[in-house]
């Protein structure tokens, strides 16, 4: 079916005039929330692996075999409403990881968790829920992991030679649901996902080396809610683990997982301009192997595309639009697709949605239908 609603302004165009992609700037650094182990398939690099599985005592262990075990400060040991063994916290509460720099890796690294707030207050002005104080001390050293209480965006703050740099996401955390979080650099690039998908790329230099404890949530700004398997990792994550792992731990956590391999496609018909948008979500798809190519087709029913428009570059999100003129389609039924194609042409992914040309009038409702208050 055809929706005539406006269409995300989140997706970048991919018409011939414009098929730059679109960033909106976010930098983040990834914690916190369940018993579904958060192992990428190679654990060479791993630093710290925290399960919260202990469901009593005053320490948090490092199940990595490195020893960076955590001192608990008020957080108490609960289950969650699936269940399943977690460490809350409240007002004062926090983990004591230690002036470890070793957390606080240089170069490529990621740290990838689930989170679940709790705010009794949301938002909340004039409020802040830390999730990972690494040593922060203000334009000096460290970083600084919070939800932001007035916008519920995430926020960074990174402390680098003299100056912070704070950078406040566009990616909300929600309220009372889980959301898995990872920050991955490689090179020169940090990029962010949520819930597997990502959500910005930017240039970030390291930060100054910790000198100060580290800490999950903060004694000040305290985290409120839910924090379980936290893992740190001196090398990258690809957007593949990212996946895996996302998928591995998202029925536990309540999480839609169904759009890993497909491709969602929404098509929105223009009757006055005699055209149709198409917005594509290549997320679960992603990323493309060697030699795979994408496109936009619009077809008659079960027929071959008439009209095709490439998808020069896939953007790292994997979301993406372009809009077919049909004001000289001949009456009949169609469809538009997103399709990912192998090297050899061969499709590999495809989604389609069928419309009518031309489109049905909107239908008045009679008399006896309509609703009189």
């Amino acid at each position: 079916m055809c929706d005539r609603a406006r269409p995300s302004a989140d997706f970048p165009c991919f018409s011939r005039a414009n098929r730059a992609s679109r960033w909106i700037a976010l930098v983040l650094l990834g914690v916190l929330a369940l018993a579904i182990p958060l192992r990428a398939a190679d654990d060479d690099g791993l630093i710290a692996h925290y399960t919260f599985d202990e469901g009593s005592g005053e320490t948090l262990k490092d199940q990595s075999g490195h020893g960076f075990d955590g001192t608990i400060h008020g957080a108490q040991w609960v289950r969650d409403s699936a269940g399943n063994g977690t460490l809350g916290f409240g007002p004062g509460d926090y983990v004591d990881l230690g002036n470890r720099p070793e957390l606080n890796p240089a170069g490529d690294r990621a740290v990838a968790a689930w989170v679940q707030l709790q705010a009794p207050s949301y938002p909340a002005v004039g409020t802040n829920w830390v999730i990972l104080d690494g040593g922060d001390d203000y334009a000096k050293s460290g970083y600084l992991l919070r939800v932001d209480g007035n916008s519920t965006k995430l926020s960074y703050r990174h402390n680098v030679n003299g100056s912070a740099s704070d950078v406040l996401g566009r990616s909300s955390i929600p309220n009372n649901t889980y959301s898995f979080l990872v920050v991955t650099r490689s090179g020169p690039t940090t990029s962010v996902y949520i819930d597997g998908k990502l959500d910005v790329q930017c240039p970030f230099a390291d930060a100054v080396e910790m000198k100060r404890p580290a800490t999950l949530s903060q004694a000040v700004q305290s985290f409120a809610g839910l924090m379980d398997d936290l893992a740190i990792y001196r090398r990258a994550l690809s957007t593949g683990e990212i996946l895996a792992m996302y998928e591995q731990g998202a029925a536990a956590h309540g999480k839609d997982a169904s759009w890993i391999g497909h491709i969602r496609l929404t098509p929105y018909c223009h009757d006055a301009q005699g055209s149709i948008l198409v917005e594509a979500d290549f997320a679960g798809v992603l990323p493309l192997k060697a030699g795979e190519k994408a496109d936009f087709e619009l077809r008659p029913a079960g027929g071959k595309a008439i009209k095709t428009e490439p998808i020069a570059a896939m953007p790292d999100g994997g979301r993406c639009q372009c809009t077919f003129a049909i004001g000289n389609l001949a009456a009949g039924k169609y469809e538009v697709a997103a399709v990912l194609k192998d090297a050899a042409g061969a499709v590999v992914h495809q989604s389609a949605a069928a419309f009518a040309y031309p489109y049905a009038p909107a239908e008045a409702p009679s008399p006896a239908r309509q609703v009189v208050p």
